[in-house]
């Protein structure tokens, strides 16, 4: 996921799905949501969900990672 603000001060989450096909690794682009003005971790996760119910995705059954990119995850 990635955070993009457009001039107008809008909110938007890019989101990313990345898995395994035939062992390789892919990332495709799953989707844009807007986030109406609130980027609180509350607010994505709703977003999230709204987003994988239109694919008939089930949250519960799924696996989630979140990180900031801090340098623990860089190896620094």
């Amino acid at each position: 996921m990635d955070e993009s603000t457009s001039r107008a001060t809008e909110k938007n989450c890019i989101v990313y799905v990345r898995y395994l096909d035939n062992y390789e690794p892919r990332t495709e682009f799953y989707g844009l949501m807007n986030m109406e003005g609130n980027g609180s971790a509350e607010n994505i996760v709703k977003k999230i969900k709204e987003l994988w119910d239109k694919n008939g995705l089930i949250p519960s059954k799924t696996c989630w990672l979140a990180t900031d990119n801090a340098s623990t995850f860089k190896g620094i």
